[in-house]
């Protein structure tokens, strides 16, 4: 025996050499499985951040669709990083143009009481001084279980009572309180615009906004309240606009209703975080021409997914243009907040810097509502270059 293979003079490979080349191969082939499996994991963290881009770039082409405003929430929270797109839906309208009380989607009202139509700040409008009411009916639209937008242009006459703007049984309303304080209530949530005094006799564009992070309410574009979200449960109620039991003492028109909805949902585990500059209010808000809301935004939002070791980040602008960072090495995070939410401040702060987004749109979203920022001069659109806070709200 020799140890060759295909005889003495074949020009065959020896045994040990086969085995060598196996050898140097079979290293080779583990090697190139490892950086395959780690090109791999880097592709599917890369395409799993542009998810996450894609939901945002989605809930601005949702906003200039419809028209309505669209926003993106984030948490953040045991190992897992969470988005979600809500959008607003036209739900009724009513302009009050006619007796028949005609609507949309074949909405009418009913004029009940003393209720009648005048000259309005819009063609004719619907006047409730008598002691009136509009009965709107029933539909599954109303329902407040993720959260409604209600808007009415007001004229009262006197603020002497209480007196209701739009009405949904207990579930929820848009009120005038006695002194002319503008409140909504969702649930058993209330709010109270204690900053800003409706004045007889004068048109506002009144409006009342919740959904179970947050609501607002809002005089022509501004928001002078802001507390803590709540949750609606539906019932069987009809939606009135002004009601029999506290009617609104003065003029209503251009009624509308929008519904909140929740749309998709994004999701990082394996150890993700998600941090963002977007202030207490853990989310990228969209107004109705798509570019940032300057009542919820003072500068350009930043979104950073950490995971692996691996930081990745884009930027919302205010025109409401995303664009991507490439990845980077993630830095350790700040004790404070690796191990912690971020601290609440008193009422009406920010926490500085980026907030890792809490459980319920960060831990401070859930104690302290945000300030508000300046308006910002000059940029188109419907809501821009609005004065957004009385001086009193910036002490």
């Amino acid at each position: 025996m020799t140890g060759e293979i295909g005889g003495k003079n074949g020009g065959g490979f020896t045994l040990v050499e086969m085995l060598m080349v196996m050898a140097i191969a079979a290293m080779l082939m583990a090697l190139g499985v490892g950086a395959y499996r780690r090109y791999a994991k880097a592709a599917a963290d890369e395409a799993e951040f542009g998810s996450l881009d894609l939901l945002i770039r989605k809930a601005r082409n949702t906003a200039l669709l419809e028209g309505t405003g669209a926003y993106v929430l984030f948490e953040s929270g045991s190992g897992e990083a969470r988005a979600r797109a809500y959008g607003y839906k036209l739900a009724g309208a009513w302009s009050f143009e006619d007796a028949r009380g005609a609507g949309a989607f074949g909405l009418n009202i009913a004029l009940r009481g003393k209720a009648a139509l005048v000259q309005g700040k819009v063609g004719n409008c619907l006047d409730c001084a008598g002691g009136g009411y509009a009965d709107t009916g029933r539909s599954e639209e109303f329902s407040g279980e993720d959260g409604m937008l209600l808007e009415a242009f007001v004229m009262p006459q006197h603020a002497a009572c209480d007196q209701t703007i739009i009405a949904k049984g207990n579930e929820y309303s848009l009120a005038m309180l006695r002194g002319g304080i503008l409140a909504g209530r969702a649930g058993g949530a209330r709010i109270e615009g204690t900053r800003f005094k409706l004045s007889p006799r004068t048109w506002y564009k009144v409006g009342f906004r919740f959904d179970d992070k947050w609501m607002a309410l809002t005089v022509d574009g501004a928001v002078i309240a802001w507390e803590k979200g709540a949750k609606a449960k539906p019932s069987g109620d009809t939606l009135t606009v002004s009601s029999p039991d506290s009617p609104f003492y003065g003029l209503i028109d251009e009624v509308r209703v929008f519904a909140v909805m929740a749309g998709e949902e994004w999701k990082a585990d394996g150890g993700a975080r998600l941090i963002h500059t977007a202030g207490a209010w853990s989310g990228v808000y969209f107004g109705s021409d798509g570019w940032l809301d300057p009542r919820c935004h003072a500068s350009p939002v930043t979104v950073s997914l950490i995971k692996k070791g691996k930081k990745r980040s884009l930027t919302v602008e205010f025109a409401g243009l995303v664009s991507l960072r490439p990845a980077e090495e993630a830095p350790p995070m700040p004790p404070e907040e690796k191990h912690a939410p971020v601290s609440a401040g008193k009422k009406g702060d920010v926490p500085g810097g980026s907030n890792v987004a809490g459980s319920a749109g960060g831990a401070a979203a859930s104690k302290s509502p945000p300030k508000l920022p300046a308006a910002l001069p000059g940029q188109p659109g419907s809501s821009r270059g609005e004065k957004l806070l009385s001086e009193e709200a910036e002490e």
